[in-house]
């Protein structure tokens, strides 16, 4: 099903907040005043990456919805 691609870019996405953070999901990284800790050093090519690979996923998933016969049964009227 599309939301077990979407998974992917989640994947993708909380992998970049570990790097920064060291975990997974709530931190304390952003703090009052600034970050706990400076960013890693390939964060910018991480995000980038993402990016990047967000537009082409988007328009799949688009295409696996509108032109899904099932899911259009399923959520007409």
């Amino acid at each position: 099903s599309m939301l077990l691609y979407a998974f992917r870019e989640r994947e993708m996405i909380i992998d970049i907040y570990e790097a920064c953070a060291g975990q997974r999901m709530m931190t304390s990284y952003i703090r009052i005043g600034g970050l706990a800790h400076e960013l890693p050093r390939d964060f910018e090519k991480s995000v980038r990456t993402i990016i990047k690979t967000l537009p082409g996923r988007l328009r799949d998933y688009e295409t696996l919805l509108t032109a899904n016969e099932i899911f259009i049964n399923r959520t007409k009227n």
